[in-house]
């Protein structure tokens, strides 16, 4: 808890406290991978999943 006896907000919902950037730095590298993988390559069953 900090000063005062108050949680930070979202602490009780497990948010870590990661900034707006770095949340989308995360999920563009997901899109990324997962586009490359669908795109380029040969195995299917990965193709499939990603």
């Amino acid at each position: 808890m900090s000063a005062g006896g108050r949680s930070r907000p979202g602490s009780a919902l497990g948010v870590r406290g990661h900034s707006l950037g770095q949340v989308i730095d995360q999920v563009a590298t997901r899109y990324v991978d997962a586009r490359w993988a669908v795109r380029y390559s040969m195995d299917l069953r990965l193709r499939r999943t990603a």
